[in-house]
């Protein structure tokens, strides 16, 4: 399902945009997690068999459209917008810096809803993905179609630009490397 979804976002993505897709992807996230947070608890809760097996294929399927939604989505655009929102000189810090920051929210995550009962972290999950849904919608500008200081400039406000202008005028000028070569 996995595969299937990334294929997917793989030829959707340029087509319909970035901020589109996440969108139309993140309320199937957020209404499958919670769906599946009361199918598990209704599992755990279920007295008459039947019931519990019919909630374990409500929880089954629901996974599969969550798997499907997320590899649309969220598995690869973040990373996608986090390469195109940086002026050039800042790519490789704000994108390690970026990866470092969704590993420790990662760990964080685990180490606190492992300790919890699973339902409640599941339900904890589903509030952080409409939370995000809102994030997106509110502040995340379209980055599809557009150069990297298109990009820079919608995500920033009128002094930030000048100051990265201000640092990208005065690289230049200070670069030894860079008088060298202009000097041939």
């Amino acid at each position: 399902m996995r595969l299937l979804g990334t294929r997917i976002a793989i030829t959707v993505i340029d087509a319909r945009g970035r901020r589109r897709v996440l969108l139309k992807t993140l309320p199937f996230m957020v209404v499958t997690m919670f769906l599946s947070g009361l199918s598990f608890l209704t599992v755990e809760k279920a007295e008459i068999p039947w019931l519990d097996s019919i909630g374990k294929w409500i929880a089954l399927m629901l996974m599969v459209v969550f798997l499907f939604s997320y590899s649309a989505g969220m598995a690869s655009i973040p990373w996608l917008i986090n390469s195109e929102i940086y002026p050039l000189f800042l790519i490789a810090s704000a994108s390690a810096l970026s990866a470092f920051t969704n590993w420790m929210a990662s760990f964080a995550m685990t180490s606190i809803f492992e300790k919890t009962h699973y339902v409640v972290s599941i339900e904890a999950a589903a509030i952080c993905n409409l939370i995000t849904y809102f994030f997106v919608r509110y502040f995340v500008k379209e980055t599809r179609g557009n150069s990297i200081n298109k990009n820079v400039a919608l995500m920033l406000n009128k002094t930030q630009r000048e100051v990265i202008q201000f640092v990208q005028e005065t690289q230049k000028i200070s670069s030894p490397l860079m008088s060298k070569k202009t000097s041939r």
